[in-house]
């Protein structure tokens, strides 16, 4: 459950019509999720209900039960327990001041007489208020302060609070009648979240709190009275500006609270944004959660600073209230129990004009009235979109902007889709940082339509699993934001993000709502991240069901590629490279001879020879290239929404953007097909200009690509054929396998047990042992002696993990191959010069399991 509250000042008319009833007389007003009760007794909130994670209410202020209970405090301890104080919230320093030449004396009820405190002995929490108008969600009462305390002049005071869908408002207006005065209001409420609903929530200890703008603090002396001095709070313990458990350093806050005192009782300086006026309430000021209940509070507020007392001399003498103690039997508020946040102007600011802050704490009756505006709850533009999600509607687009220029008057508003300009992705890669609005760890768990109570973000919570069954990862959770509200940061400038998923007229589309400084800052943000984006990080471009994705997965697997691994005639492969090489650094030369600075390649031959290999290599390779890398686009398919020709528009679009790039086609033959051949071949060479595109196209059949691409220069004019490999070239494939079984090291080897190879764990594999499988596997490609090596090892894992022997002995049908290969073995009776020296090569239990695997294999071929 989240909710808010605002304080304000605003005017209020005085035609209005005043009652005196019981000062202690109760006054409840109530919305959905939200529950306040006022005496008219200093103006004083007794007690506010709003619903927890489980959708039951909870008190969150201190207080007493019976109403008189406060009198009787204000009479001995005197702790301020929810009302007004005034004249001048805060302390005064020696209870002396001067206004415009007149000093003025207030009565020193603070520290053993050294100071004023909340406006003296008795300030206006303790005066009986008039209740000028109540209704069932709002209540107005009025004070007239005629010189009360020694203040000067006479000065008339409107306290009116409301309440809304989980929102607590408070306006305080005082107008000076006659002389000029200082005037300092503020709410002087104790806060506990957690409702001591268990025993992490007796104390606020647990709870987090967030105050962005709270970036300088009011230096105090041990009597808690401003020395003058002004600090950051930056490397402090009473750093808050981030999200953290207020009891995570308030051991270390020593002496920080008065002398001898551990704990929080400091006025923060809210520095609000440079675009922001000083005084704005548009901005969270303050975000307090509680995981107890999963209630979250945020303060917007018209002041400047923050008073935080974390009730460091609660000493456990005064009592919870009744609607508070729950089954671990909490009866006493103890140390830590309770939060005080005051909004008000900057602490004893009116003897300090060094501050500059006269202004908002000197009033006269030619001056505008003194303002306190305060709110706590939910974000309002959450409320909207809510509101309008859950009902017939226009346009969300259409309501947001609007309520989002209503909300936030003084911010510029932008509008861009987030898949143009993804700005958390931006933020994320560290060249901006974004925080979440709210703190809660804890979503809460209540149902908005059972409950009444409103979030401030809404997503979906999804798992991902890991890439394998038997990975060591868990798996992660992902968040899927349909609503969420930032606060961003971006080169010294301060944004607020919505990021809303909504209804856009007929479909819904995510949208970022930029509240920023000015339309340009907007603009420079917009387009800074939007062309980092754009940019390919560790990543390649894939083309798949009529849309670009970025693909980090194949970029690392490409990374594992190298040309060195690729088993080809060596003049074939330099011939490849070479090409590469040329292209790339080729754009002068192309210029001069004054042709396009385009070219296409086409790979063919049967599966399984080193095509993708290659394709692999050359992209590793151009990865690396310098001056800049060279970035490659993968399609996988043609296939969309929009059809196959809106696909290749799509693809050579992003081409030509990407430029210099290296545009690979796998499956040539199967992705043009006659249907779209004409259109494919008008983006390959029409009226757009292709500079920088280097097109690879493979295919297993070159017959069934159409003439126009096969035969045509202009288009693809170099051609590579990957036939079968000779046995040379399966020989070095052996010797790949060979080192990636780590089976020995690369001296040459006798079969006749005196000197072997290093053996692995598992398997030995003896470098005449390549000769021999090279031998066998004459007409395999590739990729069939690849299915040679991977069955072959599969039975062995299956054989170890059962206990039993392989065996596959071919007996003496097994010859020599007859091809012109060194140390080759046999095949169907054919002998060439060399033999298996007495059967001694069947000691291995890898060509045991190799014979039986390629006889299997070279019976498939037989059959096709």
């Amino acid at each position: 459950m989240l909710f808010s509250i605002a304080i304000s000042i605003s005017i209020i008319s005085l035609a209005v019509s005043a009652q005196n009833p019981d000062p202690l007389q109760e006054y409840t007003i109530s919305a959905p999720g939200i529950n306040a009760t006022f005496i008219p007794y200093g103006a004083r909130l007794t007690s506010l209900y709003v619903n927890d994670k489980n959708g039951d209410p909870q008190d969150v202020v201190l207080g007493y039960d019976d109403p008189v209970d406060f009198v009787r405090n204000d009479q001995t301890v005197h702790t301020y327990f929810g009302p007004v104080v005034g004249r001048y919230a805060n302390r005064i320093k020696n209870g002396t001041f001067t206004v415009q030449g007149v000093t003025s004396h207030t009565p020193k009820n603070d520290n053993q007489g050294l100071d004023t405190l909340h406006g003296g002995r008795i300030g206006y929490d303790q005066r009986n208020w008039t209740v000028v108008s109540a209704n069932s969600t709002s209540v107005t009462f009025s004070l007239l302060d005629w010189a009360f305390e020694g203040f000067p002049g006479n000065v008339l005071t409107y306290a009116t609070y409301s309440v809304t869908s989980s929102r607590w408002t408070s306006r305080l207006v005082s107008l000076p009648l006659d002389e000029p005065t200082p005037i300092m209001l503020a709410n002087h409420i104790y806060w506990n979240l957690g409702a001591f609903v268990d025993a992490a929530g007796s104390t606020v200890l647990n709870d987090t709190l967030r105050m962005p703008y709270a970036a300088r603090y009011i230096n105090i002396d041990n009597i808690e009275v401003p020395t003058g001095a002004i600090s950051p709070v930056n490397g402090t313990f009473l750093d808050f500006t981030f999200p953290k458990q207020i009891g995570r350093d308030i051991e270390s806050a020593t002496n920080n609270c008065g002398y001898d005192c551990t704990g929080y009782d400091n006025a923060f300086i809210l520095d609000r944004p440079r675009y922001s006026a000083p005084e704005a309430s548009d901005l969270s000021v303050l975000t307090l959660s509680s995981k107890s209940t999963g209630i979250q509070m945020d303060v917007y507020t018209n002041q400047q600073s923050l008073q935080i007392y974390t009730c460091d001399n609660t000493d456990g003498t005064i009592p919870v209230k009744q609607s508070q103690q729950h089954a671990h039997n909490t009866t006493y508020v103890e140390k830590y129990g309770c939060i005080v946040i005051e909004t008000q102007q900057w602490i004893d600011g009116v003897n300090h004009p060094e501050w500059g802050q006269d202004q908002y704490q000197i009033y006269t009756v030619d001056s505008e009235p003194a303002v306190v505006f305060a709110h706590a709850g939910d974000d309002p533009i959450y409320n909207t979109f809510y509101d309008n999600s859950t009902a017939p509607r226009a346009s969300t687009n259409a309501i947001l902007n609007s309520a989002l220029r209503k909300e936030y008057p003084n911010l510029h508003l932008t509008i861009s889709p987030t898949y143009d300009s993804d700005l958390l992705g931006f933020a994320a890669a560290g060249h901006a940082s974004a925080s979440p609005a709210s703190t809660n760890e804890e979503p809460a768990a209540s149902d908005p339509a059972t409950s009444n109570a409103l979030p401030t973000d809404l997503k979906w919570r999804s798992y991902i699993p890991p890439s394998t069954r038997v990975s060591s990862s868990p798996g992660i959770l992902i968040d899927n934001v349909k609503f969420g509200r930032y606060i961003y940061t971006w080169r010294n400038h301060e944004y607020i993000l919505y990021n809303v998923l909504g209804g856009h007229f007929s479909y819904d589309i995510e949208l970022t709502y930029i509240l920023g400084p000015s339309a340009s800052a907007n603009d420079a943000l917009l387009l800074a991240a939007s062309a980092y984006m754009n940019e390919l990080h560790d990543e390649i471009l894939v083309f798949n069901s009529g849309y670009w994705s970025k693909n980090h997965k194949l970029w690392q697997e490409v990374q594992t590629s190298s040309w060195d691994d690729v088993i080809l005639a060596e003049e074939m492969k330099t011939s490849i490279k070479g090409e590469m090489e040329k292209f790339f650094g080729g754009q002068e030369r192309y210029k001069k001879l004054k042709v396009p600075w385009k070219r296409g390649v086409i790979y063919y031959g049967p599966p399984g020879n080193g095509k993708t290999i290659s394709i692999k290599a050359m992209m590793h390779t151009l990865s690396l290239y310098t001056p800049s890398p060279i970035p490659t686009l993968y399609v996988r398919s043609l296939s969309s929404y929009g059809g196959p020709e809106y696909s290749i528009q799509t693809i050579f679009r992003q081409a030509r953007r990407q430029a210099p790039c290296l545009l690979v086609f796998e499956d040539l033959d199967s992705l043009v097909t006659d249907n779209v051949r004409s259109y494919f071949l008008n983006e390959v060479d029409g009226l757009e200009n292709n500079d920088g595109i280097l097109m690879v196209g493979s295919t297993n059949h070159l017959d069934k690509l159409d003439p126009g691409i096969r035969k045509r220069p202009s288009r693809f004019d170099r051609k590579f054929f990957f036939g079968l490999p000779g046995v040379d070239e399966r020989i070095a494939y052996c010797e790949f396998w060979r080192r990636k079984l780590d089976a020995g090291d690369d001296d040459e080897d006798d079969v006749d047990g005196q000197e072997h190879t290093q053996k692995s764990e598992d398997i030995e594999f003896p470098k005449e042992l390549c000769k021999a499988i090279a031998g066998i596997t004459a007409g395999f490609s590739f990729a069939y002696i690849q299915e040679a090596f991977v069955a072959c090892l599969l039975a062995i894992a299956a054989a170890a993990a059962t206990g039993d022997e392989p065996h596959a002995s071919c007996g003496a049908g097994w010859e020599i191959a007859r091809e012109k290969v060194p140390s080759t073995i046999c095949w169907e009776g054919r002998w060439d010069n060399i033999k298996d020296q007495d059967g001694l090569w069947d000691r291995y239990v890898l060509w045991r399991q190799m014979k039986k695997q390629v006889r299997i294999l070279r019976e498939e071929l037989e059959d096709e």
